[in-house]
C-alpha cells in the first residue's frame, strides 16, 4: 500500500510542493533542487513511486538545478490522505517523529490518563504555530 510506503517527511515535501497542506489553497507546483539538497533522496523516492517528477528546469536556473513537480497521482494521494494541522501537532505532542514516522520517544508504561496542562499565556494562533515552528527548528526537526 502506496501509504506505508511514504513517510509524514515525504508528505511534507509534497505538501511544500503545492504550497500547504490544504489542498483548496495550493497555489504553486515545484520543488528546486539540486545534486547536493538534502531532500533530493526523499524526492528521488516520491519519484520513483510515482507521485512528484523531474521537469525541466526554467533557463534563468544555474546549471545542475533540478525542478520536480507534485505529479496527479501524487495530489489525488494528498487529498485522499489529508493530515491536518491538528493531526501533525498531535504527532509531535505524542513524541513521534515527522521525519520518518517512528517514535522518537518511549515510555515504560503506557500513559493511562492525561491531564490538560494550563497555560498562562494568551497567544494567538499564528503566535503559537511561529512558537512550534521554532521550537521545532531547535530541535532539528523541519517544517513546511
Amino acid at each position: 500500500m502506496v501509504t506505508d510506503m511514504i513517510t509524514d517527511y515525504q508528505r511534507s515535501l509534497m505538501e511544500h510542493t503545492l504550497g500547504g497542506p490544504d489542498p483548496a489553497k495550493w497555489y504553486r507546483n515545484h520543488f528546486v533542487a539540486d545534486d547536493g539538497h538534502k531532500d533530493l533522496p526523499d524526492i528521488r523516492k516520491l519519484e520513483k513511486q510515482g507521485m512528484m517528477k523531474a521537469v525541466k528546469a526554467p533557463s534563468f536556473c544555474s546549471s545542475g538545478t533540478l525542478v520536480f513537480i507534485v505529479t496527479e497521482k501524487g495530489k489525488d494521494f494528498l487529498e485522499k490522505h489529508n493530515i491536518s494541522n491538528e493531526t501533525l501537532y498531535k504527532k509531535i505532542a505524542l513524541g513521534i517523529s515527522v521525519e520518518n514516522g517512528e517514535k522518537i520517544i518511549s515510555l515504560s508504561d503506557p500513559v493511562k490518563s492525561y491531564q490538560k496542562p494550563i497555560w498562562k499565556v494568551d497567544l494567538s494562533k499564528d503566535e503559537c504555530l511561529i512558537l512550534a515552528h521554532a521550537l521545532l527548528r531547535e530541535c532539528g526537526i523541519r517544517l513546511p
